[in-house]
């Protein structure tokens, strides 16, 4: 057994990053087709994390990560001794459910980067799981079939998934791996990838992935740039910006046409503003139109942390209060921070700084920066703050350790 599971673990997790849509897709047929609430998405990626943690401890023996999968199960009976206390009325099954959820991130985090010399998460494996998310977000575009992105008054198609916000973050924190396509000379299918991101998240009409399209370029374009400029090749120089421009226009064009410029359409007239710019004048217009509310969410949720106890600012004060389950700051920073207290959050970002730190260290010390796995990191701590559902989601977190954690030959754009 131990041999089989030595000898397989390298597959078994490629083909779990290559599954990933497949299992998002078969949630979303169960929940909107079938009417079953049951997340199998969540029941299957859990029993992988289970797999995973069982297999370093009892047969990789590491015992750091041991360590902290005990310091987890102590915390973890702390926080539910607090909730069941400390609250009127709780709900144990949902804190415990959430829990996992959240915890998720560092704790499978901890048990790859434990065993990183075992496996072998291929850049390749990211670009495939992309690939497949855009067919089965482009297709339903196509034939006008896909499940809507919104319930009520925006507009935006998600193809055959269930949940907008995750999926948005999914193709956020994979674009940057549609350039390795350059560096391999497969010009013409990044250019079809690309073109068919930037079909697939104009129709899905969320912000996240835009930004992420944004931020991306702009880096890339900035790194192509000072490369050629410091090579004298002046001439790509002016054949980029020709790109550009012809591509800006492209997309101004096709605009109007698209979720995304109608959602904006909407939001700007709900908020009764003609002007964008005028979004820009005052915080709650910002807050609305930019974060989503997000910071007002964020003073509500402070106001309730601030009026609970010692034991439970420690060790957090959950997810359902008052005989109803408690909203969501939705960024993601803040959302541990309060859910689980100063000391969750310790446990929590202390293993998560360490690692990152640890991987860049390493990368200098390669002389390997690796431009789309850089990028696609920033990507990842910038959306945690701004939009959320990057590391306390199952679905997109443990894509999230796979970037971290993937293996890319030396290149550059």
């Amino acid at each position: 057994m131990k041999k089989t599971i030595e000898n397989n673990f390298d597959s078994i997790l490629k083909y779990f990053i290559i599954s990933q849509p497949f299992l998002d897709a078969i949630n979303a047929f169960l929940i909107n087709i079938c009417g079953i609430n049951t997340t199998i998405g969540i029941v299957i990626r859990g029993l992988f994390l289970l797999f995973v943690v069982l297999s370093v401890a009892l047969i990789y023996k590491k015992k750091y990560a041991m360590y902290y999968y005990f310091i987890i199960f102590i915390y973890g009976l702390l926080y539910i001794i607090g909730n069941s206390i400390y609250k009127v009325q709780n709900n144990n099954i949902l804190e415990i459910k959430e829990m996992i959820k959240t915890f998720y991130f560092p704790v499978l985090l901890i048990s790859l980067y434990s065993i990183r010399d075992k496996i072998n998460i291929k850049a390749n494996y990211l670009l495939y799981t992309i690939g497949i998310y855009l067919i089965f977000l482009f297709i339903p575009i196509i034939f006008n079939t896909g499940f809507e992105s919104y319930e009520i008054t925006k507009t935006g198609t998600i193809g055959i998934f269930y949940s907008a916000n995750e999926i948005s973050a999914i193709l956020s924190i994979l674009f940057p791996f549609i350039f390795l396509l350059i560096n391999n000379n497969k010009i013409f299918s990044f250019l079809i990838m690309v073109v068919g991101y930037i079909i697939v998240i104009l129709n899905i009409g969320t912000k996240t992935p835009i930004i992420s399209l944004i931020i991306t370029c702009l880096i890339v374009l900035a790194i192509i740039i000072i490369k050629n400029i410091k090579e004298k090749k002046y001439k790509k120089i002016y054949y980029i910006v020709i790109i550009i421009l012809i591509s800006a226009a492209s997309i101004t064009l096709f605009l109007p046409k698209t979720a995304f410029y109608r959602n904006l359409k909407v939001h700007l007239e709900f908020l009764q503003i003609e002007n964008i710019a005028d979004v820009f004048k005052k915080k709650k217009m910002i807050d609305h139109f930019i974060f989503s509310e997000r910071l007002s969410f964020l003073d509500d949720k402070n106001i309730i942390y601030e009026q609970k106890n010692c034991y439970q600012k420690l060790f957090g004060i959950g997810y359902y209060d008052e005989g109803k389950a408690m909203k969501l700051i939705e960024m993601d920073y803040f959302d541990v921070y309060y859910n689980h207290g100063i000391i969750g959050y310790i446990l929590y970002f202390s293993v998560y700084i360490y690692i990152l730190i640890k991987i860049i260290k390493n990368m200098i010390i390669e002389n390997n920066f690796i431009t789309v796995k850089v990028i696609s990191i920033i990507l990842i701590l910038l959306l945690t703050l701004f939009t959320g559902h990057i590391i306390v989601a199952p679905a997109v977190s443990f894509l999230s350790i796979c970037i971290i954690l993937c293996k890319i030959e030396k290149s550059h754009i």
